[in-house]
């Protein structure tokens, strides 16, 4: 039987779900290794939205290991 786009979307939501509740399981038990990303109630930020912008930009995407990036990243305590 051919599975239907809804079938595939059901399988990969169950495997998004596993592999997400497998991470939290492992950050619970090692804290020590999981990276802190501050974070406020909507509109109690005191820090300006283009710091804020540039912050989870800085740290949460890939690639320019080498450059400013990740001089930033080091900095700002990401583990490769």
């Amino acid at each position: 039987m051919a599975r239907t786009s809804e079938d595939h979307w059901q399988a990969y939501r169950r495997k998004m779900l596993r592999e997400t509740e497998q991470f939290i399981e492992w950050g619970l038990r090692h804290p020590d290794e999981v990276n802190w990303i501050p974070s406020w109630p909507v509109g109690k930020s005191r820090v300006p939205s283009q710091v804020a912008r540039w912050f989870y930009n800085t740290l949460l995407t890939s690639g320019d290991e080498g450059g400013l990036r990740g001089l930033w990243r080091r900095r700002l305590g990401r583990r490769r």
